[in-house]
C-alpha cells in the first residue's frame, strides 16, 4: 500500500512538475517572442534611421558635387575670359611695336614730353635700339619700348615703357574691356 501510495505520488509530481515545465516553456516562449519583437521594432527604427541618414547625406553629397562643378566652370569661364583679355591686351602691344619708325618716333616724343612736365630737369633713358629716334635721350637696357624718366639725383622714376603702361591700363580697363567683349559687368576678373 505505501508501494502504491509513492506510486500514486511520484506520478502526481512528474504530472505537476510537466505541467509546470509546459507554463515556464510557454511563459518562455512569450518572453522570447517579446525580445525577438522589441528587437526586430529597434532594428527596423535603426534601418529607418540609417536610411534617412543615408539619403540625407547622398544629396549632400550631390549639392556639393553640383556646387564645385559649378565653381569649377566659373574659374574656367574666369580663367578663359582672363585669357582672352591677356591676348586683347598682348595684341595692343604687338601693334605699337609694329608701328612704322616715324610713328614710333612720334610715340617716344610724346611720352618724353609727358616726363618732362612731370620731372624738373629729367633725364630720359630709352632702350638702345630705339636710342636713334629720340634725341637727347640716353640709352639704356630697358628690353621695352618707351621712355624712363628720372631726376639728376636719381630719386624720382617715371616708367612709361610700353610693358609698364600696358599693366597700368590693364588695372584700369580690364573691366570695361570685359563689358565690351562679354557684353557684361563682370567684377570676377583677376587682376592679373
Amino acid at each position: 500500500m505505501i508501494r502504491i501510495g509513492l506510486e500514486k505520488l511520484e506520478a502526481e509530481i512528474k504530472k505537476n512538475i510537466a505541467s509546470e515545465i509546459e507554463k515556464i516553456e510557454a511563459e518562455t516562449q512569450k518572453e522570447i517572442e517579446s525580445i525577438r519583437a522589441g528587437f526586430q521594432k529597434s532594428a527596423g527604427e535603426q534601418a529607418e534611421k540609417i536610411r534617412r541618414d543615408s539619403e540625407k547625406e547622398k544629396e549632400m553629397i550631390q549639392k556639393r558635387i553640383v556646387a564645385d562643378a559649378k565653381t569649377q566652370v566659373k574659374e574656367m569661364i574666369c580663367a578663359e575670359k582672363n585669357r582672352i583679355i591677356d591676348e586683347v591686351f598682348q595684341e595692343a602691344g604687338s601693334v605699337i611695336l609694329n608701328l612704322n619708325e616715324k610713328e614710333k618716333k612720334r610715340t617716344l616724343e610724346a611720352l618724353a614730353e609727358e616726363g618732362r612736365k612731370e620731372v624738373k630737369d629729367p633725364v630720359i633713358l630709352v632702350d638702345g635700339e630705339y636710342k636713334k629716334l629720340l634725341k637727347g635721350a640716353e640709352a639704356a637696357e630697358l628690353g621695352d619700348f618707351g621712355v624712363v624718366i628720372v631726376n639728376k639725383e636719381g630719386t624720382l622714376r617715371i616708367d612709361s615703357t610700353l610693358g609698364s603702361r600696358l599693366k597700368q591700363m590693364k588695372k584700369t580697363l580690364k573691366p570695361r574691356i570685359a563689358s565690351i567683349l562679354f557684353a557684361e559687368n563682370d567684377e570676377t576678373l583677376s587682376d592679373r
